[in-house]
């Protein structure tokens, strides 16, 4: 018995003598590391991240601020272009941006955006989305149709929401609402707006309330009357607003999961599609 003890005691001070050893050996690489840092910071041009892409879908008439949002997104300081009486814009967009949050607690992420704007309700301009949809963007994490928080939503757009609403219940859990034009308006007027919008006794029928589930968004940008009129309080307050709004916007795309998306092989019916 005395000499099982003896045996077993030894393995067990090996056992320690080995664990002590890799202490002391991970102790020195992380001391050698500490060491080498500022070398590596002198030295070592590029540095590595993380990176997750986003693929997003913007739909809503032409001059409503699709194309403003994406700008917005890459530079919080982008003035947006005067507004005009007529849009002819029947092109589609591919807007790719990168965003790192520097509060994150991992630094060395990145979240890379996909963002296809789209002109809304053309033949020709659906054949275009298809195509690129199927082939170039198949993998869909978010769509969203965006509205101009300024004016009423017309008839097409309520036409629009109404067929989304009755037609792609499969796609409500990506899908989102946008508005635009929000610089100039607090939270208290934007949910009061949107309260009475929702509670409609026309539209409530429609249950659009129900559909996006409090999924909407509010986003700005720099009014192009700064440019004539400089005017630093106005500037200001636009800006904080707009940064509000756009990292809260951002916050959200950074927590969505890169592997939970909509992709066109889930459904058969998606060439009869006329969402677009």
């Amino acid at each position: 018995m005395s000499k099982y003890v003896s045996t077993y005691s030894c393995r067990i001070n090996d056992d320690q003598d080995e664990s002590m050893n890799k202490k002391y050996r991970r102790f020195q690489m992380n001391k050698l590391i500490d060491e080498t840092l500022e070398m590596n910071r002198r030295l070592n041009k590029y540095e590595i991240f993380q990176r997750k892409t986003l693929n997003l879908v913007f739909m809503g008439k032409s001059g409503i601020g699709k194309k403003t949002i994406s700008n917005v997104l890459e530079n919080p300081f982008y003035i947006s272009s005067p507004s005009k009486l007529y849009y002819e814009n029947t092109q589609i967009d591919l807007h790719p941006i990168s965003i790192q949050n520097c509060h994150f607690n991992q630094p060395n992420w990145i979240c890379c955006l996909n963002i296809l704007s789209t002109c809304e309700i053309m033949k020709k301009t659906k054949k275009i989305i298809d195509k690129c949809v199927q082939e170039d963007l198949t993998h869909i994490h978010f769509f969203a149709f965006v509205c101009n928080f300024q004016k009423n939503l017309d008839e097409q757009e309520i036409n629009s929401l109404k067929f989304i609403v009755k037609n792609y219940s499969f796609l409500q859990k990506y899908f989102y609402l946008i508005f635009t034009h929000c610089e100039e308006t607090n939270s208290i007027e934007r949910n009061d707006k949107l309260k009475e919008f929702f509670q409609c006794e026309h539209l409530q029928q429609y249950h659009f309330e129900e559909f996006f589930n409090e999924k909407i968004f509010f986003l700005g940008s720099l009014r192009s009357q700064l440019l004539s009129s400089p005017d630093k309080t106005l500037f200001q307050e636009q800006f904080n607003k707009i940064c509000l709004m756009r990292n809260i916007f951002l916050d959200f795309l950074s927590n969505l999961n890169p592997n939970d998306y909509f992709h066109i092989e889930q459904i058969s019916s998606w060439n009869n599609c006329h969402i677009f």
